[in-house]
């Protein structure tokens, strides 16, 4: 059983990942989730979508199928999620979009095996909130986020 749904749903693995990142990005909330926190160095946030990495784009008014289609082409067909069996394929995606493509690509080439990768995100965080202790208030919503991609890994059946 799907624990997102109720149902024995088979999904594409694009699919899958976005019903991850809408929890962790947005809440799934229908307004996007649009935050302006002056600690957060991403900037203005709507549906996960930084300001920083677009500064350019009006996030205030950014649509949802605008967001998808972002998170399509600059994430996950640029960390080449596709390519790999699910859990890899989310753990990959997820990285890109909340480490960035540079990271995820450098880790895998060190491993390409689901929890060692998962060890090494852990680690980056803990290294950020190091060298930058205004962003320990975000340590404990990184490794939460974490715990629930492996859970939520465990329960998605993607085809």
């Amino acid at each position: 059983m799907c624990r997102h749904c109720g149902r024995g749903c088979l999904v594409d693995k694009f699919t899958a990942c976005m019903k991850f990142i809408a929890q962790w990005e947005w809440g799934n909330r229908t307004d996007g989730g649009y935050t302006n926190n002056p600690t957060d160095t991403g900037g203005e946030t709507k549906y996960g979508i930084a300001k920083r990495s677009h500064p350019k784009l009006d996030i205030k008014n950014l649509k949802l199928a605008d967001a998808y289609a972002i998170y399509k082409t600059e994430y996950y067909d640029s960390s080449r999620a596709a390519s790999f069996d699910w859990p890899m394929a989310l753990a990959v995606f997820d990285c890109a979009v909340n480490l960035g493509v540079d990271d995820s690509d450098r880790w895998l080439k060190v491993t390409k095996e689901f929890k060692s990768f998962m060890d090494l995100r852990e680690k980056k965080y803990r290294r950020i909130v190091e060298k930058n202790p205004s962003q320990a208030i975000f340590l404990k919503g990184w490794l939460n986020r974490l715990s629930n991609l492996k859970k939520f890994a465990d329960t998605t059946i993607v085809s």
